[in-house]
């Protein structure tokens, strides 16, 4: 009885151990790590580690794509689509912290999904803003052939075709990314290179009309950021490069622009001299016609004068000047025929008399 009991126990231990092995695989597999890395408890489980990271690097990606978009002109080129993803990134960017697993995982598919979302407005966007940014091209290098840029810097203008024939290179061969990102830098360097040319222009029509005298130390600083700005240029610090020499052209403008302001007080004064003059001898009445086109040019030019056009102000009062000078001349000379007229008259009228004295005398003598 005794061997036959233990070998029935040592049946059913080997059935329960059996049983344990079915059982335990299945508790195994219900307890293997959820999505996103979390381990055990399910979707319902509190949020974890794995959880917020898988969050945050859906996030970063997702944000990542939109500042691609951006870089290309999203919003421009797709606005309705550009619309619709930004609202939701708002909404996204929302987001509370989440509690559970589940709600986690919500996140990351929003995340994911909105990136998908801005791939799809940059795959559009992309040939569309390689094609405009060569039309910028073009339009960039017009405008510093226009300022005189290839003239006065030939070596560092070669420096930007160079990088702008690359750039259109790049584009026929359907590498947008590359066109966009070389175009805007040629961009940049002819814009800096026509900023230079223009400020180097201001600078001699200072330099034509002596304005250096009027104000020595701005035009000292206008030459020195200037300098700086071609070093910066060779440099390839093409940001700081344009804003040394947006100093340099709004420094020498102010030079010239204060230039003029004195220039134009001395034409105004020049005019005023020879209006007097001319209304000394009589010229608004014996010279009417060349005194009232004089006296049109010069009231023209005290308005501009009035709205600080000054460039434009001395150019008319030194007109002015000078049809007044016409017209004066003009009534002195008519004056001085008069005159000489009347002594002629005078002559006349005493040789005339003078002879009929002669032949009174001669009759009384007789």
């Amino acid at each position: 009885m005794k061997e036959k009991y233990i070998k029935q126990r040592g049946g059913l231990k080997i059935q329960y151990l059996i049983l344990i092995g079915l059982i335990f695989p299945f508790i195994a597999v219900s307890c293997k790590t959820t999505p996103g890395g979390t381990s055990g408890g399910g979707l319902s489980a509190p949020v974890d580690d794995d959880s917020m990271i898988a969050i945050a690097r859906a996030r970063t990606a997702a944000e990542e794509t939109r500042s691609e978009v951006e870089y290309v002109d999203g919003s421009t080129y797709c606005p309705d689509e550009w619309e619709l993803a930004e609202n939701r990134y708002s909404a996204a960017r929302k987001y509370d912290t989440p509690i559970t697993r589940g709600d986690a995982l919500t996140q990351v598919e929003e995340w994911k999904a909105l990136k998908v979302d801005y791939e799809n407005i940059y795959n559009q966007a992309l040939p569309q803003c390689a094609a405009e940014q060569q039309r910028l091209l073009a339009a960039a290098r017009e405008n510093a052939v226009n300022t005189g840029a290839d003239k006065l810097v030939p070596e560092r203008f070669a420096q930007a075709d160079d990088v702008a024939e690359s750039s259109r290179e790049k584009f026929k061969k359907d590498d947008f990314i590359s066109s966009i990102r070389e175009g805007r830098e040629a961009c940049d360097r002819y814009k800096v290179l026509q900023t230079i040319a223009a400020a180097h222009n201001q600078q001699a029509e200072a330099d034509k009309y002596d304005f250096f005298s009027s104000d020595p130390d701005s035009y000292k600083l206008a030459a020195d950021a200037g300098n700086r700005a071609v070093d910066l240029y060779d440099e390839n610090r093409l940001p700081e490069a344009q804003e040394e020499a947006e100093d340099a052209l709004n420094r020498f403008l102010q030079v010239v622009q204060n230039g003029w302001g004195y220039k134009v007080e001395e034409k105004s004064s020049y005019a005023r001299k020879w209006r007097a003059a001319s209304l000394d001898v009589k010229a608004d009445v014996a010279s009417k016609p060349e005194f009232d086109a004089a006296e049109q040019v010069y009231n023209r030019a005290r308005a501009v004068q009035t709205s600080e056009n000054y460039i434009r102000a001395a150019e008319l009062f030194d007109e002015s000047g000078k049809l007044f000078i016409i017209a004066h001349d003009d009534a002195v000379e008519k004056q001085e025929r008069a005159d000489a007229a009347l002594r002629e008259a005078e002559r006349r009228l005493t040789e005339s008399k003078s002879k009929a004295q002669a032949a009174e005398d001669l009759i009384g003598g007789e």
